[in-house]
């Protein structure tokens, strides 16, 4: 029953807390002259990696109908919550000193949106980037209130963009977008990776031990295990990123492995003995190797701690902690799982193809 609880509280905590992180630059961060020149970079310009980036779209920018629907975007994204500011065509600088802006220069008010437009490209080497030469896209830079969370600015430029012209399509892109594509990507294949390994190994367990109990007892520890880690994440505020989340593959094929050696060494002393001591013979047989298996992987993970990266600090707690849970979780789970699952003589027949297996090896070593 206490193994039900915590795992139940792992899964309300794991909801409740886990953070998950797409910013690739920590895995970078440290005392690393690439990380120190980005450092440099940021502080310098003011967080530029934060800001919003949107590729608008149209078939004729410089049509008068569209010209007109870009500038009210560029308006009402000055006008959002949690806009500092906004950069764009319109904020393109005059080369001539004339005017703060070049498409606000009077000399220019005759002309078509087309040929200004066609003209700044001319003229600024700077609009030309941000504009495509058929007219058909330009980018408009948001510079965000920091200060606001993110979620509140995400969800105030969103109502902006939905308010713009159907003339225009405007797509974020740049940093910020992609690590919210990467924080999402990182939610998905940890909801779809964890379950299909379970299930992929439970149909594996339940063909070669001909058993829907082994299936069972052997699956059951990477589940908790995996549980239990994922709410000490969740507690501990280590944020979930593209590295960390290789933990949980780890953990789930130790776990297995670990699973099937001590249900097997129980399995087999079952044929002879009281399910009870069994269990015990089976874990006395197999811990210690399962134990020192956990410790290596522990230390591997553990020494990460020593590189200047935040990424890899959080691999380096994380590695070690899920290891001990998974452990206890194979130390524990199997053998209450096998004690009220298993009674004595009762699958005890070999894996499939393992007596084979071992006629092989021992005709190998003759």
């Amino acid at each position: 029953m206490l193994v039900f609880l915590v795992t139940v509280a792992s899964w309300v905590v794991t909801a409740l807390f886990l953070t998950v992180d797409g910013d690739v630059a920590r895995a970078i961060k440290g005392k690393s002259q690439a990380y120190q020149d980005f450092s440099a970079f940021e502080t310098r310009f003011a967080s530029p990696s934060k800001d919003e980036v949107l590729f608008v779209q149209a078939q004729d920018l410089g049509d008068p109908a569209t010209f007109a629907a870009l500038e009210e975007l560029v308006i009402e994204l000055q006008l959002t919550d949690g806009v500092l500011g906004v950069m764009s065509v319109f904020s393109a600088p005059d080369p001539d000193g004339l005017a703060l802006s070049f498409l606000a220069r009077e000399d220019l008010a005759a002309l078509s949106p087309a040929d200004r437009l066609d003209l700044l490209s001319d003229r600024s080497e700077l609009a030309a980037q941000a504009i495509a030469k058929d007219r058909s896209a330009t980018l408009i830079n948001v510079i965000p209130d920091l200060e606001m969370p993110a979620g509140l600015r995400l969800a105030a430029l969103n109502d902006a963009l939905d308010l713009a012209d159907p003339l225009l399509t405007a797509t974020p892109v740049g940093l910020v977008a992609l690590q919210r594509a990467i924080s999402s990507a990182l939610i998905a294949d940890q909801l779809f990776l964890a379950p299909m390994c379970i299930l992929l190994y439970l149909a594996i367990a339940f063909v070669i031990f001909r058993s829907w109990r082994a299936a069972l007892i052997c699956c059951l520890s990477p589940i908790i295990g995996l549980s239990w880690t994922f709410g000490f994440v969740a507690l501990s505020g280590i944020p979930m990123d593209p590295l960390l989340a290789i933990v949980t593959t780890v953990l789930i094929v130790l776990a297995i492995a670990d699973g099937v050696h001590v249900y097997h060494a129980i399995i087999r002393a079952a044929r002879k003995q009281p399910m009870r001591t069994a269990i015990g013979v089976g874990l006395q047989e197999t811990f210690p190797a399962i134990l020192l298996a956990s410790i290596t992987t522990a230390m591997a993970f553990g020494v990460l701690f020593f590189v200047g990266s935040p990424t890899l600090h959080g691999l380096a707690i994380v590695g070690p902690v899920g290891m001990g849970l998974t452990l206890i979780a194979v130390a524990v789970c199997v053998p209450l799982a096998s004690l009220f699952l298993l009674k004595r003589g009762m699958g005890g027949r070999d894996p499939v193809g393992f007596v084979a297996m071992i006629r092989w090896s021992i005709s190998l070593i003759k």
